[in-house]
């Protein structure tokens, strides 16, 4: 069970971004990641294409092209590693439901991994739409992970076998 998740998305266009961000981009070590922590995941093309394959969804292929999606960190290891898990539901043409999940492990000192910090009182933008930035009050931190073909990574394709209504 996770104790609380963050998620904070902005949207803006480049012209309403400051000109300069202060940020550290860097490889994470021991400590920075915790479980319940957002990682944003880059499937490259040719695990974008197998993900969406595996959910029935042929029509979102497309050649070179690959997919950003949100995780949650579910393991934390000592000796250097964590995890992540990434899922999704789709229900076959035939009514049966399907559940897709995504698993990968790996090494802090992977350079698929990416941390980027940004100190409190870094410009920040509520929404689109505003035109002014305000300083955000604590620092931040964004975990991204790029997953290509030769990631050690598991995908899986389950199908509901059973369901149980209570009160039935």
């Amino acid at each position: 069970m996770f104790a609380r998740v963050n998620l904070i998305v902005l949207v803006c266009s480049l012209s309403t971004l400051p000109a300069v961000v202060a940020q550290e981009v860097y490889l994470p070590k021991v400590g920075d990641v915790a479980i319940g922590d957002v990682v944003t995941v880059s499937l490259e093309p040719e695990v974008a294409a197998t993900w969406f394959r595996m959910l029935g969804d042929e029509e979102r292929i497309k050649e070179g092209v690959g997919v950003a999606l949100p995780a949650i960190v579910t393991q934390v290891h000592k000796d250097g590693r964590f995890g992540f898990d990434l899922s999704s539901t789709n229900e076959t043409e035939e009514g049966e439901t399907r559940l897709v999940t995504l698993n990968v492990t790996l090494s802090y000192n992977d350079p698929a991994i990416k941390l980027v910090r940004k100190p409190a009182g870094t410009l920040v933008y509520r929404s689109p739409d505003d035109p002014r930035p305000v300083a955000s009050a604590k620092e931040s931190k964004s975990i991204f992970v790029s997953l290509a073909k030769t990631t050690d990574l598991k995908i899986r394709c389950w199908t509901l076998a059973e369901e149980i209504e209570p009160n039935k």
